[in-house]
């Protein structure tokens, strides 16, 4: 009997396991979406907030509008269809102001965002508006146009264009920013950072990631000091070492990588 009990309690233990991580699966077997279409009136507001789940975001500038408007498409899981229904049912994008600021929410269904979320296509928003987004698991897309831009993701990647102050930060995907912004800081903590600077720059810029590589495309001179640092890669510009100008007021690119390489590429005609 002593043989054979240590095998009776291993079978029974796996047993176990196996009937666990099937119930895991069959409670969310079902699947229920709906397409929201969302609008809301600019009003005296000239700042948006968006705190959002489970799905890709992407915001667009456009001119002389009065009211912001876009697409959603909303789902949730459950463990039949009804269940499914009755949570995508308590879900909904809401708005609310607070002072000069939009604030765009999606409610959480009951069992929280576990297997329920939202996308947001195309939301048009007034140019020159101020945007901040919270987002986890889902990529967040952000046009040019916007006077201020902050981002946060937990799981995707950020993309992002424009000329104002840029700060973007995902703690689990690749971020990239093209435009001509003086003032920028991108962190990811596990990706990759390509940043295109349009034109002449002279500006303060901060760049950090913990594991990826950072990549610099400058159209036209930078003229600001450089300072990276990677404890395990390789640094290399391609063009003149990049300086501040010489009557002073340059600005700095700090570049940080604890594992991957820097990339700098300016001045190139």
């Amino acid at each position: 009997m002593s043989t054979l009990a240590p095998r009776f309690l291993f079978a029974s233990a796996a047993l176990t396991a196996a009937v666990s991580c099937s119930l895991v699966i069959d409670s969310w077997q079902e699947k229920a979406t709906r397409t929201d279409m969302l609008e809301h009136p600019a009003g005296s507001a000239n700042s948006l907030r968006i705190d959002g789940f489970n799905g890709d975001i992407v915001v667009t500038s456009a001119p002389g509008i009065r009211s912001l408007s876009g697409g959603a498409r909303l789902y949730a899981r459950g463990a039949s269809k009804d269940a499914a229904d009755a949570r995508l049912a308590e879900m909904t994008w809401s708005w609310e102001q607070d002072g000069s600021t939009l604030v765009l929410t999606l409610s959480k269904p009951s069992g929280g965002s576990n297997n329920a979320g939202s996308s947001l296509d195309n939301l048009l928003v007034p140019e020159g508006w101020n945007v901040d987004i919270n987002s986890s698991n889902g990529s967040v897309s952000v046009g040019a146009g916007f006077e201020r831009v902050l981002v946060y993701s937990s799981n995707g990647n950020i993309e992002a264009t424009g000329d104002g102050q840029v700060r973007l930060r995902s703690s689990n995907g690749r971020i990239s920013y093209a435009g001509a912004s003086q003032d920028f800081n991108l962190r990811s903590s596990n990706g990759g950072v390509d940043l295109h600077l349009q034109g002449d720059w002279s500006g303060n810029g901060y760049v950090d990631t913990s594991n990826g590589s950072i990549s610099v495309r400058c159209d036209g001179t930078l003229a600001a000091a450089l300072e990276t640092d990677t404890s395990n890669g390789k640094t290399k510009v391609y063009g003149p070492t990049p300086t501040p100008h010489a009557s002073g007021g340059g600005g700095l690119l700090r570049l940080d990588t604890s594992n991957g390489n820097i990339s700098i590429t300016h001045a190139e005609n």
